[in-house]
């Protein structure tokens, strides 16, 4: 996870859609995020955002996939955040690397 200069929030996922159930762990490495939906037509893509969006408790539209719309690995993009809510973010992100 890095924080740009102009405040962006950027890390990397791999997509696993498909899933039975949605989860975010830490696999090889990497933020995993399990979705439910199938990687056609891009609905992988939009449960991706929905479940980041509940998992941070940001709105979809601070969520941008800047790399990898079209593969399992993505970079993603947190946008129009706070302060406070970036270290809230970043807090997150650790525990769930802790977990593993």
């Amino acid at each position: 996870m890095e924080i740009t200069k102009n405040g962006e929030i950027i890390f990397e996922v791999k997509v696993i859609p498909n899933s039975p159930n949605t989860a975010i762990v830490l696999q090889d490495q990497l933020l995993s995020v399990r979705v439910n939906k199938p990687s056609n037509q891009g609905k992988a893509n939009i449960e991706l955002i929905k479940i980041l969006s509940n998992f941070f408790q940001i709105s979809k539209s601070n969520i941008c996939i800047v790399k990898g719309t079209k593969s399992r690995n993505k970079k993603i993009s947190l946008v129009g955040l706070n302060d406070e809510k970036k270290e809230e973010i970043r807090i997150k992100i650790q525990q769930v690397q802790m977990k593993q």
